[in-house]
């Protein structure tokens, strides 16, 4: 973490990135997270965190269907622990017609959360979701997804 004094302010900024190298799969799901999330503990409990987020993503199809499509959304968790999207958007990973087995293809997804929720401990928890039920045979991975976080008070 980077701690240092704005000018003429006095209020600090911090900054922190926290990267999952983890490789995820799921199959035929609704709507599911991958991993426990990206987790940033802020120094102030009234500060603003934006989040910066890096996704690399794949949706693969087993040929069971003409094609596959998936889609990746990014949240942050409030105190509740409910994910909470800031706008009512999502990124849309794919649609792409496969007529057989071992196609698979990449993607690459950046995001902001520029007010991101804290959880009931005071940490910013961001979540990457993906549906791999919209077509059958679907697979969906991740790759690798980081955060670089922004704290400002």
């Amino acid at each position: 973490r980077l701690d240092a004094s704005l000018v003429g302010g006095g209020n600090t900024i911090a900054i922190s990135h926290v990267q999952d190298t983890t490789n995820y799969t799921q199959s035929n799901q609704g709507e599911t997270v991958f991993g426990s999330g990206l987790t940033f503990t802020p120094a102030s409990t009234t500060s603003q965190v934006v989040a910066i987020i890096e996704a690399h993503v794949a949706t693969g199809n087993d040929g069971s269907d003409n094609d596959n499509r998936t889609l990746f959304r990014f949240y942050s968790t409030n105190s509740s622990g409910n994910s909470i999207k800031e706008l009512d958007t999502f990124a849309e990973f794919g649609h792409v017609n496969m007529q057989s087995s071992s196609h698979t293809m990449y993607g690459y997804f950046t995001s902001v959360i520029s007010n991101c929720q804290r959880d009931s401990s005071n940490n910013v928890v961001i979540k990457i979701t993906a549906v791999s039920n919209q077509d059958p045979g679907t697979t969906v991975y991740l790759e690798n997804h980081r955060a670089v976080f922004l704290e400002i008070g």
